[in-house]
C-alpha cells in the first residue's frame, strides 16, 4: 500500500520541502520502496510499496514532456489491455509500470475513460509546468 502527501496551501513558503518530506517520512511503512517529490519546494510526496516494474515504476511518473505527472495509489487490473489501445494511438511507454497508462491516458483523453477501466485506486495528477 503506497501513501500520497500534499500540502493544500498554494503560495510557496521556505520550509515546504521540509514539511513534505516529514509528512512522507510519517508514512514510510506504507511505502518502503521509494520515495519521490514533484520537485524541490513543492506541495507533493509519494512513498512506494513495488508491485508491478519493480525497477521502472519510479514516481511521480511523468509524461516525455514533463508537463503531466502522476503519483498513484493501487493498481490498474487491466492496464496490459489498456497500454495496447494507447499504443495502438502512437503512445510510446517508458516503462512496464501500471502507473503509466494514467499519464498517456489523461492526455489522450481516449481509452482512460472510468468505463474502460478496472482498478482500485487513488491518484493525484500535478501539472508542473503551471506554477
Amino acid at each position: 500500500m503506497c501513501g500520497i502527501v500534499a500540502s493544500l496551501i498554494c503560495e510557496r513558503r521556505a520550509g515546504r520541502a521540509n514539511t513534505i518530506r516529514r509528512m512522507t517520512d510519517t508514512i514510510a511503512h506504507r511505502g518502503p520502496d521509494d520515495e519521490g517529490y514533484l520537485s524541490p519546494g513543492r506541495s507533493d510526496g509519494f512513498r512506494r510499496l513495488s508491485i508491478i516494474d519493480l525497477a521502472g515504476g519510479h514516481q511521480p511518473m511523468f509524461d516525455a514532456e514533463r508537463s503531466v505527472c502522476v503519483v498513484f495509489n493501487g493498481e490498474i487490473y487491466n492496464y496490459r489491455e489498456l497500454r495496447v489501445e494507447l499504443e495502438n494511438c502512437g503512445h510510446r511507454f517508458q516503462t512496464n509500470c501500471d502507473t503509466e497508462v494514467i499519464v498517456h491516458g489523461y492526455k489522450s483523453g481516449g481509452p482512460m475513460s472510468s468505463s474502460s477501466q478496472r482498478y482500485v485506486w487513488a491518484r493525484h495528477l500535478g501539472f508542473p509546468n503551471s506554477g
